[in-house]
């Protein structure tokens, strides 16, 4: 790895997130979690040196790399070449700025300076699996279960559109400059979402107002961000205090946004968007 970086010029830079995997038993443990069968497209975003690059161009059907450092497009399409590896496609761009191509698998080390976004760009698009490496702290908030303290709106935003599970933690020596956090490898397996919603937009928004006060109990919550729900402009406290209490049974009022079950929070958006489009 410092070779190759040496040879190419390129000194990480922390702003760029620019943190690369050492490990090949984590390239290989991860490739495993992809269960590639050599007939997909695989997507990789960030590909850097390629160490998870060429493991996966030798399971995949074919692999998508996208990478925004001229130096590494360079080296990458080279040393693919000195390989006579065919299946292999680089691109040079910023995925988050770019329009992606169409794959059926996601599999990468992502920039961490952009995770969330990427993430939920990832997710509006249609594909089956996904294999992403996070930050911890990020990736335990992805995955957090109900009545813990990671469990927030990016939780259930997520998980709208995918199941998702942390699959193994990597430790912060697996890489080189060493940063100053561990990492988590997570699987997403995209599905529909499995609760009927009236509204989905309206969804969001309540997710949104809900942990906007998070450490209140979710009766304060709506009544403090309650205006910022669709159909509630021009809305009086008191109105809307007597919609939450004839429409959300106490027992959920009472606790707090992180006990919330995706159930839940779906039922509740399903009825106080169904009063609020009534009014």
């Amino acid at each position: 790895m410092l070779s190759i970086l040496k040879n190419l010029g390129i000194r990480p830079e922390k702003r760029k997130g620019q943190h690369f995997l050492t490990s090949d038993e984590i390239v290989a443990n991860i490739v495993e979690a992809a269960s590639l069968t050599g007939k997909e497209t695989v997507l990789e975003i960030g590909a850097g040196p390629g160490i998870l690059t060429f493991p996966l161009a030798e399971h995949a059907g074919e692999v998508v790399a996208i990478e925004v450092e001229p130096a590494f497009v360079g080296y990458l399409k080279k040393e693919a070449k000195r390989r006579g590896i065919t299946n292999l496609t680089i691109i040079q761009g910023d995925a988050l700025r770019m329009e992606l191509p169409p794959f059926d698998k996601v599999v990468s080390n992502l920039p961490y300076h952009i995770s969330s976004p990427l993430t939920f760009k990832l997710l509006s698009l249609d594909f089956r699996l996904g294999v992403l490496m996070y930050q911890r702290e990020f990736g335990m908030r992805l995955i957090a279960q109900p009545c813990t303290k990671a469990r927030g709106a990016l939780t259930l935003r997520a998980g709208y559109y995918a199941d998702i599970e942390g699959l193994f933690q990597v430790p912060r020596t697996e890489f080189y400059p060493i940063p100053e956090v561990d990492s988590i490898v997570i699987r997403m397996e995209k599905r529909p979402f499995p609760y009927q919603l009236r509204d989905k937009g309206f969804y969001f928004k309540l997710i949104k107002v809900l942990f906007m006060h998070r450490r209140r109990k979710i009766k304060n919550s709506l009544l403090l961000g309650f205006m910022g729900l669709p159909g509630a402009s021009g809305m009086k406290k008191e109105e809307f205090r007597k919609i939450i209490i004839s429409k959300i049974p106490q027992e959920i009022l009472d606790r707090r946004p992180e006990e919330l079950e995706a159930a839940e929070v779906a039922e509740m958006a399903n009825e106080l968007s169904r009063e609020l489009e009534e009014r």
